[in-house]
């Protein structure tokens, strides 16, 4: 089963756009003002050239390993990467870089987009590095993932801090957190930072770490989105470590066991405020067996610790957390199928 809409990258086709600046030499074969990367090589012309591409449209034509630390961490306050960064679908492999980067240091006004991120061998996050970015300012990820492991501190599956409107879509993280104030997303959001349409997977070892953000700051939003990975550490969360300012968080799900001191399925700190009736925590299966309509079974009208009071599809029906993504809530599925046990909130 899918639960989230993640976009397919097969047959991406990149759309053609006006050059940002025209000293830029990365290759462009087809003269269409997409500049292409298949290989490390491509990596470090395009950091020698950087000052002239930083806004320009870059498209991955192939998967390729990552063995030279100088290859990647584009990017700076000063001069932060401002284009497109389509992966076309393609893997970059960090492979034995101990305390790596990742891929871009500062990001403001770009898209990332169709690129997964692995790790293999010694390779490693260094302390405050996200394996897609360090900083990323009104910077769009879209269906991007990253696998690699976090065990130093402040690390995160995508960006350590993020701000401006940044937001994830359609995308995921696998990485086990075992280090301290780490998030499967980001370390710190502020400004807007939206999370849509999204998961994380890997299991929390280590204080004051989350499944998603450890830090959530103003206006942040997370919706239709989940994490499985189990929770162990003081003051660790399965979505958020701590919240500081108003946030929206709807119809997000966590199944991982919690255990630790002041550990938590859902929100640590300063969650008063914050409505979390379309938010569950369900680490025992209880809603995870499908009667012959493809509902779950065992759903209360109210949630315990949430008071989360269902809705109706009429008088008499309430509504369920639904198997399918794409099942109505109201109308039974015309087919039965074998699924994983992850689940959507449907209320709207």
């Amino acid at each position: 089963m899918v639960l989230l809409s993640i976009a397919s990258s097969a047959g991406v086709v990149a759309a053609a756009v006006t050059p940002g600046n025209a000293s830029c030499e990365l290759t462009d074969s087809n003269a269409d003002s997409i500049f292409e990367i298949a290989s490390q090589a491509d990596l470090l012309d395009f950091k020698v050239d950087f000052a002239d591409c930083a806004d320009e449209h870059l498209l991955q034509t192939a998967n390729f390993v990552v063995d030279d630390a100088t290859a990647t961490n584009f990017g700076d306050l000063a001069t932060p990467f401002s284009g497109i960064y389509d992966g076309g679908g393609h893997t970059i492999t960090f492979d034995d870089l101990p305390g790596t980067s990742g891929l871009f240091g500062y990001t403001d006004g770009a898209t990332i987009r169709n690129l997964h991120l692995a790790a293999s061998g010694t390779t490693a996050l260094s302390v405050l590095k996200g394996w897609f970015a360090f900083h990323a300012d009104d910077t769009n990820f879209e269906n991007v993932s990253s696998s690699g492991d976090m065990t130093a501190a402040a690390t995160a599956g995508i960006a350590v801090e993020a701000k401006g409107n940044t937001t994830i879509t359609n995308s995921f993280t696998t990485g086990d957190i075992d280090g301290f104030l780490s998030g499967g997303f980001f370390y710190g959001t502020d400004d807007n930072t939206s999370i849509l349409n999204s998961y994380t997977t890997g299991n929390i070892n280590g204080g004051n770490s989350a499944g998603f953000i450890h830090r959530a700051n103003a206006n942040t939003t997370i919706i239709n989105s989940y994490t499985t990975g189990n929770v162990t550490g003081d003051f660790a969360a399965g979505l958020v470590e701590e919240v500081n300012g108003s946030a929206t968080i709807a119809y997000v799900y966590t199944t991982g066991n919690v255990t630790g001191d002041q550990a938590v399925g859902l929100v640590y700190g300063n969650r008063t405020g914050i409505d979390l009736s379309t938010a569950f925590h369900d680490p025992d299966g209880q809603w995870s067996t499908a009667d012959a309509n493809n509902y779950l079974t065992g759903v209360p009208s109210s949630i315990p610790g949430l008071g989360a009071v269902w809705g109706a599809c009429t008088d008499d029906t309430p509504f369920f957390l639904v198997v399918f993504a794409d099942a109505n809530r109201c109308t039974p599925p015309t087919a039965v199928t074998p699924v994983t046990p992850i689940w959507r909130v449907t209320l709207d």
